[in-house]
């Protein structure tokens, strides 16, 4: 049979795409889009606070620069890895699992932060990292739930509504960082940021959506 007659042509396949997309006015009315985003607002509570106090905590019990140096160097290879990684799990299994499995794994982390500071170098290094690991599939999983669930045409702008969660996040993590902290110590801080995680979580197990081809996202 001649090819030509069972593989669609790039304007139908172009059709099929721009019939499945949903225009970005249309995404938000969508409880999905919400359920996302604040997936993501969550996510990016612990993201932002790991990646930028992780070493002022340190420096609260280890005094040696190089080794906290070092540890940032390792996390930025988990952070680049962990996408890799996650995005692989999301492609294999769906969005969904892959969010459960990050936001269980990184809330665990987050409440046993604290007992860095009981053990020894070691510890706080293979907790950093791991974290890093963890969150870096913020920035690769909710782009491929963007365009599986609302299609490619208008993936940019579609994520871009989506990343806008992140801005919330860094004003409010500014207040936590600065304000809460002298309040609750690092222990509550670690307890209220692994807190947002589990929200993450419920919201995953709540998440429902099937693509175009009915395949659970």
């Amino acid at each position: 049979m001649d090819s030509m007659s069972i593989s669609p042509s790039k304007s139908e396949a172009g059709g099929a795409d721009d019939e499945f997309s949903t225009h970005p006015l249309e995404m938000l009315k969508s409880p999905r889009f919400y359920c996302l985003w604040f997936m993501m607002f969550c996510n990016g509570q612990g993201s932002i606070f790991v990646a930028a106090l992780y070493k002022a905590y340190g420096q609260t019990f280890i005094s040696d620069d190089t080794f906290l140096a070092l540890v940032g160097a390792f996390a930025a290879i988990f952070n680049g890895l962990g996408r890799i990684f996650w995005g692989i799990i999301a492609d294999k299994i769906s969005f969904r699992v892959s969010m459960l499995l990050m936001t269980a794994a990184f809330t665990c982390l987050m409440l046993t932060f604290n007992l860095t500071s009981l053990g020894d170098k070691a510890y706080f290094f293979a907790y950093v990292c791991l974290l890093f690991g963890c969150f870096s599939g913020t920035f690769s999983l909710f782009p491929t739930a963007s365009a599986k669930c609302f299609g490619p045409k208008y993936l940019g702008i579609n994520y871009g509504l989506l990343f806008s969660s992140l801005f919330v996040t860094s004003l409010l993590c500014t207040f936590l960082s600065q304000t809460l902290k002298s309040l609750i110590g690092w222990e509550g801080l670690f307890f209220l940021i692994a807190g947002f995680s589990f929200i993450s979580f419920v919201l995953a197990m709540c998440f429902k959506a099937k693509d175009r081809n009915g395949k659970e996202i």
